[in-house]
């Protein structure tokens, strides 16, 4: 951001030797810049999902946790879904 803002003549220059850096580095960066922000463009915005493997498995618990409970525990959960 620095190398951005500078606007004096010789600015730019001082601040790559004061970093110990080349102007190749800035080019390199400002492309890299550039690649990650059309990978950021192609993905959707939101909460990452923890993924459908999961929500399986979190349903196949609930089906062996129902299937272990007595009748009136079923019943109550079938009429709670209506």
């Amino acid at each position: 951001d620095a190398y951005e803002a500078a606007t004096e003549p010789g600015a730019k220059g001082a601040l790559l030797r004061r970093e110990g850096l080349y102007s190749s580095h800035v080019t390199e960066w400002r492309r890299l810049r550039a690649v990650g922000g059309r990978e950021a463009l192609g993905r959707p915005r939101g909460r990452v999902s923890a993924g459908q493997g999961s929500l399986a498995l979190m349903v196949s618990k609930f089906g062996a946790a129902l299937d272990a409970c007595p009748i009136p525990c079923r019943m109550s959960t079938s009429i709670a879904c209506l």
